[in-house]
């Protein structure tokens, strides 16, 4: 759950910002395969199984989804470096414990058998 202490616009801005993250965590390697399949380069998952083409072979279309997948790749850098930034921003200038939250916490240390 978002902190009480946020705005409904900064709410809002969490909320579009993990959808768009899961969004591209999607569309990246889904336009990677289709550029693949209309370069008619072999898409193999895991470096184990081939997967089928989605496309048949088309050198304009293929290009097109190289510019698509690169402008998603520049799109989730930003977004990666927008999440950390915010993250800061909670931190250091509201001082909420959002950061903390997103830490993974410490294993709990274990009772003591003496």
């Amino acid at each position: 759950a978002l902190p009480n202490t946020l705005s409904p616009r900064m709410q809002w801005l969490a909320h579009a910002g993990h959808a768009l993250l899961y969004g591209l965590m999607l569309a990246l390697p889904m336009s990677g395969w289709l550029m693949s399949s209309a370069k008619g380069v072999p898409t193999v998952w895991l470096g184990l199984w081939a997967l089928p083409d989605l496309l048949p072979r088309d050198r304009a279309l293929g290009e097109w989804l190289e510019n698509v997948h690169a402008a998603l790749s520049w799109l989730m850098v930003a977004m990666v470096v927008s999440h950390i930034l915010a993250a800061v921003y909670h931190h250091r200038v509201l001082r909420d414990d959002t950061l903390r939250r997103m830490w993974p916490s410490a294993s709990p240390s274990l009772p003591s058998t003496e």
